[in-house]
């Protein structure tokens, strides 16, 4: 079984891609995202061991985001290189990935007042992870 095949059991097209990417390409999407992203994102959740949130409920954005979102037009979301991860304990998610970004494939890491999903604010907090990069670097850590 190969990365992309792997990592579909984790998630589906529509946790990674923006749903009017969907909507016009449909399957093809999964080409979108890099084999450096696919990976990345399968060594997080198997480190992880538990479930990873990406695009949920009303947020869309967090994964592969349309060309023309109004976000950084060079943003590693739009080359589907990056994505906001959500889960049940964001600090210790954040702590996991930083302690292990070589092995992980994360060049970015980012702690976005990194709450978890089970407070009452879904948007409260996200890890933002990126394998787009040559040397590891913090943001907001």
């Amino acid at each position: 079984m190969n990365d992309l095949e792997s990592l579909q059991k984790y998630f589906s097209l529509a946790e990674l891609v923006h749903p009017d990417l969907i909507r016009r390409y449909g399957s093809q999407c999964w080409t979108f995202i890099p084999k450096e992203a696919i990976t990345m994102l399968l060594k997080v959740r198997r480190r992880w061991n538990s479930y990873l949130l990406v695009n949920y409920q009303d947020l869309k954005n967090c994964g592969l985001r349309k060309p023309n979102s109004p976000h950084s037009y060079m943003s590693a979301h739009k080359q589907g290189m990056a994505f906001d991860l959500h889960s049940n304990d964001n600090p210790r998610l954040y702590s996991m990935i930083k302690e292990h970004h070589k092995e992980l494939g994360v060049f970015q890491l980012e702690n976005r007042e990194a709450t978890n999903i089970n407070d009452n604010d879904k948007k409260s907090g996200w890890v933002h992870c990126s394998c787009r990069g040559f040397e590891f670097r913090v943001i907001n850590p």
